[in-house]
């Protein structure tokens, strides 16, 4: 998998990964192989693939399986800053989670591109941030020590550019009342030198480490 820079790869990046996914399924391997869990696929983003259906000498024989339109884009004229696409989508637990230009959280259906829920946390989009509205994806973690089927057992977290960390329930989501305030973290707190919103950025997933969430954030005086 690539990150793609801009609106126009959007789409390739999200339906031949889609594919990917249908076909190693079909082919009898485990959901646990096929997953891509972590930003860089592994805790340590090495990322690399073990999938061998796909190869170089059948990858010109893809398909276009489905599209799927963030709508979230900015050329610079409405928001002072443009928009980049730059997100790595996550597949876990038979979801396909990806994050847009604007910060929002997308769960898409694998097989047919389809919305199982969407998430905005409505940053201001008129802050002039150093990065451009972006976004990498995001993270997510599994409570171990809850039943099955309970609520917020498997997490997503987001990392938005106006530095909050948000947990949302992975099924619907919602924002995981138990973590933070309501859901959320402000990141910014305590970090000196923040004249306005906008300067201390956070673009990345964090990374999870055991049960520790762990955020570097983007400030242009440290």
């Amino acid at each position: 998998m690539g990150r793609a820079k801009r609106k126009h790869s959007e789409f390739g990046l999200v339906v031949i990964f889609c594919f990917a996914l249908a076909s190693s399924g079909a082919s009898g391997q485990t959901s646990r192989r096929v997953e891509w869990a972590n930003y860089g696929n592994d805790s340590g983003g090495m990322r690399y693939s073990p999938l061998t259906q796909i190869n170089r000498d059948n990858v010109s024989k893809l398909k276009v399986a489905w599209v799927y339109h963030t709508g979230d884009v900015s050329d610079g004229m409405k928001y002072p800053r443009k928009s980049e696409f730059e997100s790595t989508p996550n597949f876990v637990d038979g979801t396909l989670y990806l994050t847009t230009a604007f910060n929002r959280v997308v769960a898409l259906d694998p097989i047919n591109g389809k919305e199982r829920w969407t998430f905005d946390p409505k940053i201001n989009l008129a802050s002039k941030y150093s990065e451009g509205l972006m976004n990498r994806g995001v993270s997510t973690w599994l409570d171990a020590e809850r039943d099955s089927g309970a609520e917020c057992r498997r997490r997503i977290f987001l990392a938005t550019i106006d530095a909050r960390l948000i947990g949302l329930d992975a099924t619907s989501g919602k924002p995981c009342k138990d973590f933070g305030d309501a859901g959320q973290i402000d990141l910014s707190r305590g970090v000196a030198n923040i004249i306005r919103v906008g300067e201390y950025e956070e673009t990345s997933p964090p990374a999870i480490v055991d049960d520790v969430s762990v955020q570097v954030g983007k400030h242009p005086f440290l």
